[in-house]
């Protein structure tokens, strides 16, 4: 047995460098029952957030954009994509699994969509 703690923490401005901090961020640690922190666990956690679509919209940000980053000695690595996790945009949640018992923080990594047009073309064969 254990206990996992979750705390709310602030980030400060420029805290994460490749992406824009969505507003929310937490620790999560976890620590035996004779108070020993637990630096990671064997087996993932599955972690939802859940969001707010026209909150997102206000600021400009495509729910697709959205990650989980974990903190590892002062930089932020991306949890997403990975398997079994992602953003459910019907559902207002992202998933995402970790071993790591660590800050976190919601970002948003624009990522640059191209508009492929199909082209189809009509083709008449005369002999």
């Amino acid at each position: 047995p254990a206990l996992l703690l979750y705390e709310p923490i602030a980030l400060g401005a420029g805290a994460v460098e490749s992406g824009t901090y969505a507003g929310m961020s937490f620790r999560l640690q976890m620590y035996t029952l004779d108070n020993q922190l637990i630096a990671s666990v064997q087996a993932p956690i599955t972690l939802i957030l859940n969001y707010q679509p026209d909150q997102l919209a206000a600021l400009g940000w495509d729910a697709r954009d959205l990650n989980l980053a974990y903190n590892v000695d002062g930089q932020w690595k991306r949890l997403l994509p990975q398997p079994n996790g992602g953003v459910d945009t019907e559902q207002h949640q992202l998933t995402a699994r970790t071993e790591r018992l660590t800050d976190f923080a919601l970002i948003v990594y624009k990522t640059r969509r191209r508009y492929i047009p199909s082209v189809i073309s009509r083709f008449s064969a005369t002999p």
